[in-house]
């Protein structure tokens, strides 16, 4: 394993980003013309990227995790599959995980494992013919994939946020995002 795995440049980095709005954007456009399957699919790989992103952020969290997950044979973090970058994910505690098959019991790693991850999949024809033959992937799947992948924004954000916090020498008080005023005008007031 390479003593550093910050992989990205300042502009690579950018590109990711862009990448990042850019699936997100063409998953809700699927939705929109109800190709529910591609939305499906474009979120999957929302997810890869944020995750990639997250682990050029935190190169040493990541270097430490890889200690304890030796099934993951690449170095390079853009060669590492979802499922790589949810193993170190879950390792870190970037999202929480209690490894449970069932998601209904489990926790929101275990849904993007178990749900976003298994629809992502189906873009290849032999999972799709082995696996979800009679599945038709509907708006409901859509929609709940998408609301994970929000959970998982957020997640990861606060993440981000804690570590600025830190660098900064704040209190995370004072980084929370502050509340509108009470008189403060809602959508809908005159």
């Amino acid at each position: 394993m390479p003593k550093d795995i910050k992989f990205l440049n300042e502009s690579k980095f950018e590109e990711l980003q862009k990448l990042i709005e850019k699936l997100l954007e063409e998953a809700n456009k699927c939705a929109s013309v109800q190709a529910y399957l591609a939305g499906c699919i474009v979120l999957g790989s929302a997810l890869e990227a944020m995750l990639l992103a997250m682990v050029d952020v935190f190169p040493e969290e990541v270097q430490k995790a890889l200690k304890n997950l030796p099934n993951i044979k690449y170095t390079d973090p853009r060669y590492w599959s979802l499922s790589d970058l949810l193993q170190i994910a879950f390792k870190i505690g970037w999202i929480p995980f209690k490894d449970i098959d069932d998601p209904d019991q489990g926790d929101l790693g275990d849904w993007l494992l178990n749900y976003v991850k298994e629809l992502r999949n189906l873009v290849h024809p032999g999972k799709k013919i082995r696996d979800y033959k009679d599945i038709c992937l509907t708006r409901e799947h859509f929609k709940t994939a998408r609301d994970l992948i929000d959970i998982t924004i957020k997640y990861l954000l606060s993440k981000v946020e804690k570590a600025l916090a830190k660098d900064l020498g704040l209190d995370m008080e004072e980084t929370t995002r502050p509340k509108a005023p009470a008189n403060f005008p809602k959508a809908g007031d005159e």
